[in-house]
């Protein structure tokens, strides 16, 4: 014990001296243990923790697509889910349907976003309740006016009131439209208290950002009247696998079962076909790929690190080779030297296990602070305990191999030799360098693939940021006002919307304003089918989705949006019965697809079969509304004053570069208006074009990041490398210049040697994107990009690189080091 004590006792002292050295290895390696603990930790609690339902990994999304409609992944109806439930006999199913209600205390509307579920919801989740019943139990009753409330709500609106359990309480809710009012609610019992949110397809203004971390605020049963309409697919639906039973099984009998529903009703369910999808894919299908990829290349900057702290301590235990013959010379065991040695590595790696720590703390608060909304890992994330165990034992062991290296060369050698070996006939360690060449061929290989990576994400990123939306975004305010559901007649509404409107024109520096349900990158667009007069019915897969956006006279000059045939709406069009227009505009794509080389105005469309003519009046340009990376989708767009909506979004035109200074003024006058109203993101135009973007521009500095570091990493071994071949090669140059040479030839050969090596790693490199390549289908001009990031840009910068850190190397070694012949 004594012994062990003096030799951890001589590890510190000697790690303390040459604390240059030390402080080189511990940065290699803390970077190492921290690029891949923080994106582990993650990739863990997004991809890898189980998600907060009973036994989450039995759940599954059951999905319908449809090539023929152009459908990749659609909901279902209500009658389709009746189908499924009564002929599965491999899952339980439960339908929901996101809603939003508004619960009415002392004349105050508190919002809430919960689900319409049908029965078997809780039994599924195996979700019971905090007090009273859940829904699974009164849903053969027939009540559809029960509700269960979240305990949050419970207590801070009710005050936490045991009698309001069977009771009725007051909910203001769409679904007793057109009638207006607050309507009683049976509360018969509280959620768990750990229930969360399922992921859902529908829309609504208060979701956005919701996600499995987020708690659901109420469930009320689903209505099954409207089951009669089997292609009007707007419900999610949840499976649970029986016992015994595996994904493959259960897929094999939906896909029997949607083949006879496609005979039964081909009317409706032709070219339909269930896609079952684990619960935790489906939630994290955005981020999933992206978050592998990011593992990955820590995972290589972590072996990167590991290689330029291998490239410190093989140089410096070349070095020792004649220090341990010495001592074993004088008696001491190799058994000592071997702890010794041991306890050293051993220091070293506890030091970079400490500072790691302390970084990747930091590190996992700053990507929490940068991660985009759609990634909820802003949630108390801790590093992952058992990826830093296993950090630290590689780390370790690179830091006790490498430190043992030169013990096992004295002893597999003859001691004479290594006690002749001095300064100045030492010869050139062939292993050794063999050992740091490699290193620099994986290095430049690893770093060829980071860059490529970085680099394509990078293009396409630029592609998409240069993307015309079709609108102008600067010195634009939006704001998302909601009012209390069924408060009043649903002109209100549209009252309301212009009383605001007129209050914010005449701000000072309001340059215009108007209002939309159907915000460009929002979700609150209604969907839609298009039928032409005089024209065949249109396949939706040979047509873009088309939806329908209302909006207020004024929508299009506020926006920027160019009238390109025809009128926009004016006063008159809004005089009629409400909900039945007469006239809409449509965009450029629904023009040139319904009527190519022809005239759209006054030609005549139907958005629902059963719904009336409607003359098209006006043709706008394009806007990209489902994201920058994504084709214009059909919008046809309704005037707001026959189709007043309690959800829309104000949109600001101000005449100052900073729209944020009108929020306050703007967010008065809307409560002015309606002191119910609910005010949620509030935001520029341009910031919301950034959001959409916001999961793309994470991954893109997170992996230019690690790709920096990586090659970083690559361009010191390459340094190293070089330094320690002209230190053996020392007496060889020296000669060399007696002979004759100048300067500029050592500095050639050096260079060339160590070019073979980065010219080996750039091949392998190159190699291993064309493999990646042929496997991933890659979009023209991704590929067109591919093509010239990987074959020219990151090959030749990586030469370049590497040809100018040996030179300067060898360069400062000619001139500062006298190389002689003694």
């Amino acid at each position: 014990m004594t012994s062990l004590l003096d030799d951890l006792r001589l590890a510190c002292h000697r790690i303390v001296r040459d604390w240059r050295f030390t402080s080189a290895v511990v940065l290699c390696l803390t970077i190492g243990i921290s690029a891949v603990v923080g994106v582990y930790s993650i990739l863990n609690l997004v991809i890898l923790k189980p998600l907060p339902f009973h036994d989450a990994d039995r759940l599954v999304m059951i999905r319908t697509y449809s090539p023929l409609e152009n459908k990749q992944d659609a909901q279902t109806s209500l009658a389709e889910f009746l189908d499924w439930q009564s002929q599965c006999r491999t899952m339980d199913l439960a339908a929901y349907q996101l809603t939003q209600l508004d619960l009415s205390v002392e004349d105050r509307y508190q919002p809430m976003v919960g689900f319409r579920v049908s029965n078997r919801f809780f039994a599924i989740l195996r979700a019971k309740p905090s007090l009273g019943m859940t829904l699974d139990e009164t849903f053969g009753a027939g009540n559809l006016q029960q509700l269960m409330l979240s305990p949050d709500l419970w207590r801070d609106h009710l005050n936490a009131d045991m009698s309001a359990i069977g009771s009725a309480i007051s909910i203001n809710s769409w679904l007793t439209w057109p009638t207006q009012g607050s309507r009683g609610y049976e509360l018969i019992g509280l959620l768990p208290e750990d229930m969360r949110y399922l992921p859902s397809s529908s829309w609504l203004f208060n979701s956005n950002g919701y996600g499995p971390n987020s708690k659901i605020d109420f469930c009320m049963p689903l209505d099954f009247s409207g089951a009669i309409w089997r292609d009007f697919r707007s419900h999610d639906v949840v499976g649970r696998l029986k016992d015994g039973v595996s994904l493959e099984d259960a897929q094999a009998e939906m896909d029997i079962i949607a083949s006879r529903l496609a005979t039964d009703y081909p009317e409706s369910n032709q070219g339909w076909y269930v896609n079952l999808v684990p619960l935790r894919r489906f939630v994290y299908r955005r981020s999933e790929t992206m978050l592998k990829a990011s593992f990955g290349a820590s995972l290589l900057v972590m072996l990167l690190a590991c290689g330029g702290a291998a490239h410190l301590l093989l140089i410096r235990a070349s070095r020792r080779e004649s220090e341990l013959a010495i001592s074993s010379a004088l008696g001491a065991s190799p058994q000592r030297l071997i702890q010794q040695t041991f306890a050293e590595g051993t220091v070293l790696s506890l030091a970079s296990f400490a500072c790691s720590l302390l970084v990747t703390r930091w590190l996992i608060d700053l990507l929490c602070a940068l991660a985009p909304p759609d990634l909820p890992i802003t949630d108390g994330l801790t590093p992952d305990l058992h990826v830093v165990f296993v950090s630290t034992i590689v780390v370790m062991l690179c830091c006790v191999v490498f430190t043992l290296w030169p013990l096992y060369r004295m002893l597999t050698q003859n001691l004479a030799s290594q006690l002749h070996v001095t300064s100045r006939t030492a010869t050139r360690s062939v292993r050794t360098l063999a050992m740091l060449s490699g290193m620099v061929v994986f290095g430049v290989a690893a770093s060829y693939v980071l860059l490529v990576s970085t680099g394509l994400l990078l293009a396409r990123m630029r592609q998409t940021m240069q993307t015309d939306p079709g609108f102008e975004s600067s010195n634009r305010l939006t704001m998302t006002i909601r009012l209390p559901e069924a408060k009043h007649e649903w002109i209100h509404n549209t009252l309301f919307c212009h009383q605001v409107m007129d209050g914010v024109r005449e701000l000072p520096g309001v340059a215009n304003v108007a209002a939309i349900q159907g915000m460009p990158m929002g979700r609150n667009k209604i969907d839609s089918h298009v039928i032409v007069e005089g024209k065949p019915l249109l396949r939706q897969r040979d047509t873009p989705d088309a939806y329908i956006r209302v909006i207020t006279d004024d929508y299009f000059a506020t926006m920027g949006i160019p009238i390109l045939r025809g009128r926009t709406f004016n006063p008159n069009d809004g005089v009629g019965e409400i909900g039945d227009t007469k006239v809409v505009v449509v965009n450029k794509t629904m023009a040139d697809h319904c009527w190519p080389n022809e005239d759209p105005i006054g030609r005549r469309i139907k958005t629902f079969a059963a719904g009336q003519w409607l003359e098209v009046i006006g043709v706008v340009g394009d806007v990209l509304s489902e994201g920058l990376d994504r084709p214009p989708v059909i919008d046809i767009y309704y005037p707001e004053k026959l189709f007043p909506q309690p959800h829309i979004v104000l949109i600001t035109e101000t005449a100052n570069d900073d729209p944020m200074l009108f929020a306050n003024p703007v967010r008065e006058i809307v409560y002015n208006a309606d002191i119910d109203a609910n005010i949620t993101h509030v935001a520029t135009m341009d910031q919301i074009l950034a959001q959409s973007q916001s999961n793309s521009r994470y991954f893109s500095v997170l992996l230019s990041a690690l790709a920096v570091v990586g090659t970083v990493l690559a361009l010191a071994g390459i340094v190293l490398t070089t330094c320690f071949s002209v230190a053996q090669r020392s007496r060889e140059l020296a000669i060399r210049m007696c002979c004759g040479a100048t300067p500029t030839d050592i500095v050639m050969l050096v260079v060339a040697n160590q070019f073979k090596h980065v010219a080996a790693g750039i091949v392998i490199g190159g190699i291993c994107c064309y493999a990646v390549a042929g496997v991933v289908e890659l979009p023209w001009e991704l590929a067109r990009n591919f093509q010239i990031v990987t074959w020219t840009i990151v090959p030749l910068s990586l030469a370049v690189a590497a040809i100018a850190s040996s030179a300067a190397v060898v360069i400062r070694t000619i001139r500062e080091t006298s190389i002689s012949l003694r």
